[in-house]
């Protein structure tokens, strides 16, 4: 049940966790599409018992149009189809405010950014810029331990656009797509959070094509911030 409540977290789909409610807001609904999940013979179907738990519990205005939990359908589907696989393998997602974030859960985060950008990267800088205070942070938890991260902006704190940094993935979950995962689940969030508007990311030289693959488009020259190149990069909403 914690997978799919994590999903639900994930997309937010009454806006419950933007507006500041606790993570396990969207209880009752995960343990409902639970029971619902055994019955399904497809993603569209599941997506339509998903659409009727919310309809149910608040009302079909707030629950909005069916294509919403369409994404939710098929990330809960495709756990249902991997149950042979390990609950180790799962990703437990969270976003949170940082007055929200636990001790334990900011200290994760301040580990996880220092063993990348600091010790792997051998990367002098001052990682603690205030910024921290207005963002909303996305973590991806495995097994109890932080395997991922961004830090989600709203426009004018780091550039003119809402903006996704600091982020990072741990060496022990590299090449599993995890990185895709991670920037497709902060640009949803993004969405959730701002609207569709603009996402401009100060993006490191060598992963330009990671970000063009998103959908990222460069603007301007490289250039250098704390010794390591860098380009600006711009996601115009669809």
């Amino acid at each position: 049940m914690n997978d799919i409540l994590s999903i639900i977290n994930d997309a937010d789909p009454i806006g419950l966790i933007k507006a500041g409610a606790a993570q396990n807001e969207y209880e009752p609904q995960a343990r409902a599409i639970e029971e619902k999940l055994v019955d399904q013979d497809s993603a569209q179907s599941l997506r339509n018992e998903i659409h009727q738990v919310f309809a149910d519990w608040f009302d079909e205005n707030l629950a909005g149009p069916q294509d919403r939990y369409t994404a939710i359908a098929e990330r809960i589907w495709a756990l249902r189809e991997n149950r042979n696989i390990s609950s180790a393998d799962f990703i437990d997602w969270k976003l949170k405010t940082f007055d929200s974030l636990t001790p334990r859960e900011l200290y994760a985060i301040m580990q996880l950014r220092n063993e990348v950008f600091s010790v792997e990267q051998n990367c002098v800088y001052q990682d603690a810029d205030n910024k921290d205070f207005e963002a909303f942070h996305l973590m991806a938890w495995k097994q109890e331990k932080l395997v991922a991260y961004t830090r989600l902006l709203p426009p004018f704190i780091a550039f003119d656009e809402a903006s996704i940094g600091r982020v990072v993935t741990s060496p022990a979950v590299r090449k599993t797509g995890l990185g895709r995962q991670l920037m497709e689940s902060s640009i949803r969030a993004m969405e959730q959070l701002y609207g569709k508007i603009p996402i401009r990311i100060g993006a490191q030289l060598y992963l330009q094509k990671f970000y063009e693959s998103m959908g990222f488009v460069r603007v301007g020259e490289p250039y250098l911030e704390d010794g390591i190149k860098h380009v600006e990069m711009l996601l115009m909403p669809q």
